[in-house]
């Protein structure tokens, strides 16, 4: 899971491990969606380190993220390590050990990306080369091996094809899609639903381009979908929208990409593992949709899907917004965290359990 600041260079700032008692279907946790479970879960140091990200012109750095139980971070030395499930190797430290503390994956020091999808992770490296680990189960790793042969996974980052030329990432579900320096967006791995955004469901081994266009800005991959920004500031889901999380009416399954409304003020988009999409539009001001099952979509419970994009709450100067699976949380320009949706964990951190259909302020 990830926050984003709208300013363009992304900074990871929270969330912890998963939150088992939500995940009813391991195959449907997203991307950087795992669902977080408690603020005080991330470590102080991953913290810090992500106001010490380096500014590089044209890169999304993200410092820290959640899969559905990993996690990882980069470090001020920008080392990587991750930590938590390590089943397929998604940890990418050479084993498939379970590890309890951050462990460092490798020797390399010019790390300036990270995502972590269900089991599998994916980050950018200094040069724009492209690094996926973990699951390739349905070939997201990009490597264009057959999914029926080993290896099942990779327990050590691999390099994703000879391009120097990315600049960002998202791992979803059993997806993940990339931004080269170019503005293009390419997508691959498995493709029941559209996720990959190239017309079909055909399951991609290695990246394939998404259209024709070439100002792509931010990518976020769900579990079953898909949305992402472009330099003019429209926004665009595709993928599974059977709870209408691609934020548009029709259609059911959308196999390219759909503009979400006419707006062109999108700054950031997150996508949900559970069927909810949250993104923030100029001025700061916070929009969520899709399913709202425990005021995951910021709405009164009494609404069990919101269509379109809708505005939560009235205030302005949100920076940054993540997804889980039925629950969201988002940092404000003051510096303060706000979470609402399901809680039975007391993942929204408020000190308390109990459902927020409404933003409420995480305990410091």
């Amino acid at each position: 899971m990830t926050v984003q600041r709208a300013a363009g260079v992304m900074i990871l700032v929270v969330c912890g491990s998963g939150c088992e008692a939500e995940r009813a279907d391991p195959a449907d946790a997203g991307a950087q969606v795992a669902d977080a479970a408690r603020v005080d879960a991330v470590p102080a140091d991953a913290v810090a380190a992500a106001d010490q990200a380096p500014v590089v012109p044209g890169v999304v750095v993200t410092r820290l993220t959640t899969g559905t139980v990993h996690s990882c971070k980069i470090d001020k030395d920008q080392s990587l390590r991750c930590w938590g499930d390590n089943y397929y190797g998604q940890l990418g430290d050479g084993s498939r050990k379970q590890r309890a503390v951050p462990t460092r994956v490798g020797t390399s020091a010019d790390w300036l990306a990270v995502s972590a999808g269900r089991a599998h992770t994916c980050g950018l490296r200094a040069g724009g080369t492209l690094w996926c680990w973990g699951d390739n189960s349905s070939g997201q790793q990009g490597d264009g091996k057959p999914t029926d042969k080993p290896p099942y996974w990779y327990d050590k980052p691999t390099r994703v094809g000879s391009s120097s030329g990315w600049r960002g990432v998202g791992a979803g579900g059993s997806h993940t899609c990339a931004i080269k320096t170019d503005g293009t967006l390419w997508c691959w791995g498995t493709n029941h639903y559209g996720q990959l955004g190239d017309g079909t469901i055909k399951v991609r081994l290695k990246p394939i381009k998404v259209g024709s266009a070439k100002s792509w800005s931010t990518v976020r991959a769900g579990g079953s979908h898909t949305c992402a920004t472009r330099t003019d500031g429209t926004l665009w889901c595709w993928g599974y929208n059977d709870k209408y999380q691609i934020g548009v009416s029709s259609p059911v399954v959308a196999f390219v990409p759909v503009q979400v409304g006419a707006a062109k003020d999108w700054t950031l988009v997150s996508a949900g593992s559970g069927g909810h999409t949250c993104g923030i539009r100029g001025g700061g001001t916070l929009w969520c949709w899709g399913v709202n099952y425990l005021g995951a979509a910021g709405q009164p419970t009494t609404t069990q899907e919101v269509k379109q994009p809708t505005r939560v709450g009235t205030s302005a100067g949100w920076s940054g917004v993540v997804t889980g699976r039925y629950h969201s949380c988002a940092t404000r320009t003051d510096g303060t965290l706000w979470c609402w949706g399901a809680n039975p964990q007391g993942q929204l951190g408020t000190g308390v359990t109990g459902l927020k259909a409404t933003p409420a302020k995480v305990m410091p």
